[in-house]
């Protein structure tokens, strides 16, 4: 009876650890087949994120005795979040873009009527880039700037720390989740001091 005791104590003793392994190895399935199935990296964030959110919440639930698996927890969590990072290099490219941008030279006439060529962009994504080329802005006065380009738009509130933009449309690639914009900022003399693009 002793002998049957003693089995049936090391039996419970090892079985939340079996538990433990059972599950973590499970985190790890879940996480190969959702990081397989992912069609653009930005989409496996949300499985590296719960791979290691899981980790923090059953490594506090683990009783004292059991933290001496704490190895093995690590290797499993950094195994499963290996599984999308490794992903993220041989993810599915890009589709292609349905509304490609076609390079055009800057004209100053042209891009001040910034009118759509479609896919929700306008002439002045086809010639930002020779504008960029074309032109160092750093020491220009804002009315220079304004003299070239027109009117600036209206600043997107998320800009408040820039001064002057102008709105080509959706960013450009297939991507296009946002608004991309040309913006200036200026020191306390009006002059240009930093240029370049970004999106809303």
């Amino acid at each position: 009876m002793a002998t049957e005791h003693g089995s049936t104590a090391v039996s419970n003793a090892d079985c939340p650890q079996f538990r433990l392994r059972s599950l973590f190895g499970g985190v790890f399935w879940i996480a190969v087949l959702l990081a397989a199935t992912a069609r653009a990296p930005w989409q496996l964030t949300p499985t590296i994120v719960v791979i290691w959110l899981a980790t923090l919440i059953l490594y506090q639930a683990i009783p004292g005795r059991m933290r001496r698996e704490r190895t093995t927890i690590a290797l499993l969590a950094a195994l499963g979040s290996a599984v999308p990072i490794a992903m993220l290099g041989v993810a599915a490219p890009d589709p292609p873009d349905p509304h490609p941008v076609v390079p055009a030279v800057f004209e100053a006439t042209a891009w001040k009527s910034a009118d759509p060529i479609g896919g929700s962009r306008t002439v002045r994504s086809q010639m930002i880039d020779d504008l960029l080329q074309r032109y160092h802005f750093r020491g220009w006065k804002s009315d220079d700037v304004i003299e070239l380009l027109g009117p600036p738009d209206r600043r997107p509130p998320a800009m408040r720390l820039v001064h002057i933009v102008y709105r080509l449309g959706a960013e450009r690639g297939a991507w296009a989740l946002d608004d991309e914009y040309l913006y200036f900022r200026l020191d306390a003399q009006n002059r240009v001091t930093e240029w370049g693009l970004t999106v809303d």
